[in-house]
Formats: structure tokens, sequence, C-alpha cells
């Protein structure tokens, strides 16, 4: 399966594929001209077929990559994949880059033709597959904190306790990482808005019990017969709102842990999103009971 990645936002990247298979050695153009119907579309956070934001386009016998009507980058890596597989090519292409670079993608794909030879087919890959990939780079660059809280809690608390500048840097950064800012923590909350949620666990002191319940929780996992009642498939019917910040759960995930009964891709917000968009969270909540 061949497949083809960009990353450049807001660049229109001209691509010409030729492919031969052996033995006669005869080149085949694996691009038309015309349209894209010989590709396979994935996009991360988004399931095959479909085509977001009109990543990929045929216009002027090219094929061109656009982030044009994306918003922050999210990882939404795109890859074209070319639905008949060779087992032996090579592969020529000519390609540019114009526009700008998308700030908020990795530095690393400054200028990359992204092309990648050898791939699975993209109709194989379960959203529950990209969704395991998402959680454990997640786990590896931001679930440090989840195992301190979940096993030496106090030792922390006690020392955020101590320091209203410790305590707002740990705070802070997890309000910067959790939301969806596209790069600015003020994008999504106001100062008055963080220095408040700080001043009131500076003022209760209750951060060491916030951190706490992550002790708590994981011990009546561990040492409960047969785990808890709270990690067992949830008949009650649920609405999940899945906001472009946080975790990019798959429907198909939900499904197996709780009863889905609407289930909405939320257009902005992140892991706090009842604090960063108000609004929208309370407008799904309440579209959400006025189904059940």
């Amino acid at each position: 399966m061949t497949s083809v990645s960009s990353l450049k936002a807001l660049a229109a990247t001209a691509l010409l594929f030729l492919s031969c298979s052996a033995p006669a050695q005869e080149w085949k153009p694996l691009f038309n001209g015309k349209d894209l119907n010989d590709w396979y579309v994935k996009i991360h956070h988004h399931p095959v077929g479909e085509n977001f934001g009109n990543t990929f386009r045929a216009e002027d016998g090219m094929i061109k990559v656009r982030y044009d009507q994306y918003g922050d980058f999210n990882n939404q890596y795109g890859h074209l994949y070319y639905k008949q597989p060779y087992s032996s090519y090579h592969l020529k292409m000519e390609y540019r880059f114009t526009g700008e670079w998308m700030k908020s993608a990795p530095s690393y794909t400054i200028l990359n033709s992204g092309v990648m030879y050898h791939s699975q087919d993209p109709r194989t890959m379960p959203p529950e597959q990209e969704f395991g990939k998402f959680l454990q780079h997640w786990w590896y660059t931001e679930g440090a904190y989840n195992m301190l809280h979940s096993t030496k809690p106090q030792t922390l608390a006690f020392a955020l306790n101590d320091s209203p500048a410790g305590l707002a840097s740990w705070i802070v950064e997890k309000l910067f990482a959790w939301t969806d800012n596209g790069g600015r923590l003020d994008n999504s909350l106001t100062k008055d808005e963080v220095l408040t949620n700080i001043m009131i666990y500076w003022v209760t002191q209750t951060i060491n019990s916030s951190m706490r319940t992550y002790l708590e929780s994981a011990r009546g996992v561990y040492t409960t017969p047969g785990g808890l009642q709270s990690y067992k498939r949830v008949s009650v019917p649920t609405g999940v709102a899945s906001f472009p910040g946080e975790a990019p759960i798959p429907k198909e995930w939900a499904e197996r842990w709780v009863n889905v009964q609407r289930f909405t891709k939320m257009p902005k917000g992140g892991h706090f999103a009842a604090l960063e968009t108000p609004e929208a969270w309370v407008g799904e909540l309440n579209a959400f009971f006025e189904t059940v």
C-alpha cells in the first residue's frame, strides 16, 4: 500500500506519482490528473474516506494539500493511500511548497514530503487502534502526574501547599496543556479565570485532597474483587461530547463502555470544557437531556 502524507498547512503542494510493477517495468501514473477516486483518504481523528477540511484536492492537474480550513493542527496527520498495492516499484514525484507553514504543526514537518512506501491498508485500521496509539503517546508525554497522584500524592501536595509559585506553576502547566488554545493559554482562559482557579486551591488548601482522589480510585480498582462498578459498562443512557483539545474518543470505543444515545464532536474546547467553552458545554448538555 503506497501512501503519501503532508503536514504543510496553507500550502498548495503539487504532487505527481508514478509507479512500476515488476517484471514488465512499465511506468504507470498513479494520479489521473482529475480526481482522487483511486485513493483512500485517512486523516488522524477521522474515519477512512472523510476528507476533513477538504485537505486533499485535485486541482489544475495536481494533487494539492491545504490546511486553510483547519483551526489548530491537533495532530491531524493526513494521508493519501493508493488503492492498488504494488509488490515492487519505483516512485517518482515532483512537489513544491507555497504559503506559510502551520505554526502548531511539529517542526520536523517543514519541507517534508511525507512519502511512505509501506503501510497498513487504512480500511483495516479501526478507530480504536488510533485511539490506542494516542493513549500510549499521551501516557509517556503527559501521564507522569497521574502516576505521582496515584502513588505518592502527599509528597507533592505538601510542597505545593507551601508555595504559591509552585502551586501556580503546577496548575497553569495543566491548563496550558489541556485546553484547546492554539499555543496561547489566553486564547482559552482569561488571566482572571486562571488566577481565580489557583486561588480557590490556595485559600482552601485543597490541592492535597484533589490529588488524593487519584490514589483512592487506583486502590479501589486494584484491591476490589472484580473491580469497581464504575469500571464496568454503564447501561444508563449516556451522551458523549468529544472536544478537539481532549482525547479523541472514537464512538466505537465509547459504545463498549456506555450506552451511547448521543455522540457529538464539539468544534472547540479541551479537558476543562465547562470552564473553557461554557456556552457550548451547557448547550450540548441540554440537547442530550432533551432526547432522553
